[in-house]
This record gives structure tokens, C-alpha cells and sequence, in this order.
């Protein structure tokens, strides 16, 4: 009995002892706070994971900027990663980058992933050109990220998502946004009946 019970409490602690379990498959997702928006408006941008590793934001602002590949060298680190992350994940965003001014963003998450919420352009680095909504167009957002999970055997993990929002010029709308229009409106309708009114009852009397 008493072996039985050595037994079963080694068997416990062998367990408790054993590293979590590595994630299925790594997932991401990629958000934004507003599908469109005014010039010089901030954008949120959200970044999601379920596994431990880093990620690159990439924001291309819909303008023309030197190649950005040639200010990497002024960014070592950023270089490193993008050097890193596969070729067929480095081609996609290269191509779609092309002149465009593109704006980065570094994410760490730990075992188990998370969630960060940043803000554009504050919290961006311009590469070849200033982050910034001011231009009026189709922003697009990549989302790269290389997971520290995955064993020896299966190697590192990669994935890429990919968001866009519009930015232009809001609609001018006097009814809702300027309350002294929507009461010259009704002004105007409440008039426009007492004289309708008024023309009518002569018509009646005469008539009579």
C-alpha cells in the first residue's frame, strides 16, 4: 500500500514538474479601432497571439517615399528581424510596400501570447518618410510574427496578417452636426404650413 502510494504521489509531482504544453499551431489576428477616418485622425491598432515571440507592425501609408529598404541600414535591429521572417512573408510585404512611405512597430509577447493595442502614428517609426494619417487613402497594415514555441523538429513559426483603413474627408451633414440647421429646417417646414394654411381658408370661405 505504502509503495502504491509512493507510486501515485512521484507520478504527481513528475507531471507538475513538466513544462506547459506548446500551442497546437500559432494564430494571430490584426484589428483597427476605425474602418475610416478623417485626415490627422489616430488610428488604433491591435495585435493578437497565442504564442510567446516577436512581431513587426508594418503600416504603408498611401504616398511615395524612398525605397525603405535602403534606411534598414540605419535600423539594425529592425533589419535583423526582417531578415529573419520567411521569404515568401518578406516578399509579400516588400512588394507591397514598393515607394511607399512605411511606417514599423516592434511587439514581445510572452508564453501564451497576449494582446497590445498601439496607437498610429504616435507610436510608429517612420522609415523612409513621417508616420502620419494626413494624406488621404488607403492605408494597409501587415502584421509579422515569428513564435519562440515551436520544438526543434517543427522549427520557428511565422504568420502574417494583414488589415487596411481608409482615410478622407468626412461628409458634411447639417441636420446632425449643426443643431442651429436642423432648427432653421423645422422653422422653415412649421411657416411653410401655417401660410399654406392661411391661403387655404379664403379658398373655403368663398366656396361657402
Amino acid at each position: 500500500m505504502k509503495a502504491k502510494c509512493v507510486l501515485v504521489t512521484l507520478s504527481l509531482l513528475l507531471v507538475i514538474s513538466l513544462p506547459p504544453a506548446v500551442s497546437a499551431s500559432l494564430t494571430i489576428d490584426l484589428d483597427v479601432g476605425i474602418s475610416e477616418l478623417v485626415p490627422l485622425m489616430d488610428q488604433t491598432i491591435t495585435a493578437k497571439t497565442n504564442e510567446r515571440g516577436v512581431g513587426i507592425l508594418f503600416v504603408l501609408q498611401p504616398a511615395e517615399g524612398t525605397p525603405w529598404e535602403e534606411f534598414l541600414d540605419d535600423h539594425p535591429i529592425l533589419k535583423v528581424l526582417f531578415n529573419k521572417l520567411p521569404t515568401n512573408i518578406k516578399t509579400k510585404v516588400t512588394d507591397a510596400i514598393g515607394e511607399k512611405i512605411v511606417s514599423v512597430k516592434t511587439v514581445n509577447f510572452g508564453t501564451g501570447g497576449g494582446s497590445e493595442t498601439l496607437v498610429f502614428p504616435d507610436d510608429f517609426l517612420g522609415i523612409n518618410g513621417d508616420a502620419s494619417t494626413e494624406l488621404v487613402g488607403e492605408y494597409t497594415i501587415f502584421f509579422a510574427y515569428m513564435s519562440w514555441e515551436g520544438d526543434q523538429i517543427e522549427g520557428q513559426r511565422c504568420s502574417l496578417a494583414e488589415k487596411e483603413f481608409d482615410c478622407k474627408f468626412g461628409s458634411f451633414n447639417v441636420i446632425p452636426e449643426v443643431p442651429l440647421g436642423t432648427i432653421m429646417i423645422i422653422s422653415s417646414m412649421g411657416l411653410a404650413t401655417l401660410g399654406y394654411i392661411q391661403i387655404k381658408k379664403p379658398r373655403k370661405n368663398k366656396t361657402e
